[in-house]
């Protein structure tokens, strides 16, 4: 499924879009029609393909039992902290894995500057909500964000955003902003042995500051839908995790977060991202004809006894260099197009949409 989704230029709530997306996920046949916050008018169902996700369920009684209705009166407005969840089945046997939506800024009055949105995964979650060794996110009141190495999604007036999904993994693209994705990785023999899902979280962009107990004050250096991204900051984590040499159970591993600087290699759990337009370069062919650089997605969490989990070749993405052309953009990949999307000027990132 790949739906290009275009927000209202009028203050909404972040919990009516995480509403459109669970919708959007969970469909047998993703529409505009279920769509409620976002505009129905001009966001545009590019690939019907059904996600392929079901609804586990939220913390907010109203969306207990069912995924969410496109009834606005059916739920109420809170200023409490709220969490939605779906799950899918891993490529390999029976596991599940789950992704949760929250608002990042849930105490606030909603406007055009305060709908940030977290995606992130979790071990397990019930129907009522309750996650269990969540993966990094924001929580915020209406003066400043907390939380564990995050970053957060701005939902902003007027706004583009790109939802990829497919049952492997789900990316939310926030045009020429930042990029939030949660990805099934190839399966390795500890995650059978353990029966754990495997599972890892990329977020770039859009929320400045990320050092873990460190809290960012809302302030104008946040980048606005439509700015140019100032500081391009990330977090990243590998999910459901036992050491191998230890036992030790964990949530999320080495959720690692920072502020990148353009020509560097972030390495946030060996994920090697090159920052920056210079660190990928285009290349040429045996006859001198000009090629982009393109590299697989995958994470070493080596140290804890697990071999290369890698994204690409399960769900189908790659990184390349940011400012590679306009989103939409068709590029081919080893023999099969990609789709390229403006996720910010730290990585950019090439998706199968069809």
């Amino acid at each position: 499924m790949y739906v290009k989704l275009v927000t209202p230029s009028a203050a909404s709530a972040p919990w009516y879009f995480i509403r459109d997306i669970v919708r959007l996920l969970t469909a047998a046949t993703p529409s505009t029609s279920l769509l409620t916050a976002f505009n129905s008018s001009t966001s545009v169902v590019v690939d019907a393909t059904p996600a392929g996700w079901t609804y586990v369920g939220s913390t907010v009684a109203a969306d207990q039992g069912a995924a969410p209705s496109t009834s606005v009166s059916d739920f109420t407005t809170s200023a409490t902290p709220a969490l939605w969840a779906i799950s899918a089945p891993c490529l390999e046997g029976s596991t599940l894995k789950y992704v949760t939506f929250s608002p990042a800024v849930p105490n606030a009055t909603p406007s055009t500057t305060n709908d940030f949105i977290n995606m992130t995964a979790a071990r397990s979650v019930t129907s009522v909500g309750v996650a269990t060794n969540e993966g990094l996110r924001c929580y915020s009141t209406t003066t400043g964000f907390t939380g564990v190495n995050r970053t957060a999604m701005l939902f902003g007036a007027s706004a583009t955003i790109h939802l990829i999904a497919t049952a492997r993994g789900i990316t939310l693209v926030a045009e020429g902003l930042g990029l939030q994705g949660v990805w099934e990785t190839t399966m390795t023999d500890p995650h059978r042995f353990y029966s754990t899902a495997p599972v890892c979280v990329w977020q770039n962009g859009d929320c400045t500051g990320a050092a873990a107990g460190k809290t960012t004050i809302l302030s104008s250096v946040i980048p606005q839908a439509g700015a140019v991204q100032a500081a391009a900051t990330f977090g990243s984590c590998v999910m459901n995790i036992t050491d191998v040499n230890t036992g030790t159970v964990y949530g999320p591993v080495e959720a690692v977060a920072g502020t990148y600087t353009a020509g560097t290699v972030t390495n946030g759990q060996n994920w090697a991202v090159p920052g920056g337009a210079t660190m990928r370069a285009n290349s040429i062919t045996t006859a001198g004809t000009p090629v982009y650089q393109v590299s697989p997605i995958y994470v070493q969490p080596g140290q804890y006894g697990y071999p290369n989990m890698y994204v690409t070749g399960v769900y189908n993405a790659y990184w390349c260099k940011p400012g590679l052309g306009n989103s939409g953009d068709t590029v081919l990949v080893n023999g099969n197009y990609y789709t390229y999307f403006n996720s910010g000027v730290m990585v950019g990132f090439l998706a199968q949409t069809s």
